[in-house]
Parts: C-alpha cells; sequence; structure tokens
C-alpha cells in the first residue's frame, strides 16, 4: 500500500472511531455531549474532504 492507502485507511478508522464517540455521547449525554457530536462532526467533515481528494488524485 502506498502513503496515500495508508493516508486514506488511517482516516476511514478515524471516522470510524468519531462515529463511535458520537453514537456513545448520544446514549450518555452529558453537559458537554452536543459539543463533543458536533465536534466530531466537523472533524468527519474535514476528513472525509481529503479522502475524497486523495481518491480523486
Amino acid at each position: 500500500m502506498d502513503w496515500r492507502g495508508n493516508v486514506i485507511a488511517n482516516h476511514k478508522a478515524e471516522i470510524a472511531r468519531l462515529r463511535e464517540e458520537i453514537e456513545f455521547e448520544r446514549t450518555n449525554p452529558h453537559e458537554f455531549a452536543e459539543e463533543i457530536i458536533a465536534d466530531n462532526l466537523r472533524m468527519i467533515a474535514t476528513l472525509e474532504a481529503i479522502i475524497t481528494r486523495n481518491e480523486a488524485d
């Protein structure tokens, strides 16, 4: 696997982890849960954009 493949694989793994954290925050709400969810959604959008650019090259 080349470096781009590694970057894409790592970003996809991070997206999966962030989605799991979002699910945890939704099922175990606390004072900062909504902020954590919003931050994770922004990070997922950023990582998906990076993946899209790398796959297009």
